[in-house]
């Protein structure tokens, strides 16, 4: 996938193999992937559509040797710039934003390929959003702190959450 920051590119081949020794070393007994939905461009410059993003995530943890053994877990979809949003004269509300298209193609590609493979996928909209509204707090904990990445405050708060997720399909032991 095309990305402007210098060296990022050509670094790419070298991170994959190290991510694949990792894994081959530590012989995890489960694999949580996990990325931004969001759409891109080929290293030449044609549009990738959520397909081609699963397709190539599939084929890349396909090499880990864990079949059945991955789960795909779904970001929150993209948020909204808490600076520019939310003030003292200003609601929480204005920070929600929708869930966008580009995510609800990504997950059900994601959790299409899943199923078909064997693998599994947990959804973020139980823990992020509201009938199809993704609020910037939970109470007063921000979720994110930037329109991506989760606040660690966040993160803890919804680790039951996934632990819930996990045991519910079987991945890991309840207690």
């Amino acid at each position: 996938m095309q990305n402007d920051g210098d060296g990022i590119m050509a670094a790419c081949p070298q991170c994959k193999e190290f991510v694949r020794a990792l894994i081959a070393a530590d012989q995890p007994s489960l694999l949580v992937v996990s990325n931004v939905f969001t759409l891109g461009r080929s290293t030449e410059g044609t549009d990738l559509s959520a397909q081609d993003l699963v397709t190539a995530a599939q084929a890349e943890t396909a090499t880990y040797g864990m079949p059945g053994r991955v789960v795909y877990l779904a970001p929150p979809p993209q948020g909204v710039n808490l600076g520019a949003c939310y003030s003292q004269v200003s609601s929480p509300a204005a920070c929600a934003a929708a869930v966008d298209d580009t995510w609800i193609a990504m997950w059900e590609a994601t959790a299409a390929a899943a199923a078909a493979s064997g693998d599994h996928a947990i959804d973020a909209l139980p823990f992020s959003c509201w009938e199809g509204i993704c609020p910037a707090f939970a109470g007063t904990l921000p979720t994110k702190y930037d329109q991506t990445h989760l606040t660690v405050p966040y993160a803890e708060h919804i680790a039951p959450y996934l632990t819930w997720a996990l045991q519910s399909q079987g991945l890991i032991a309840n207690g």
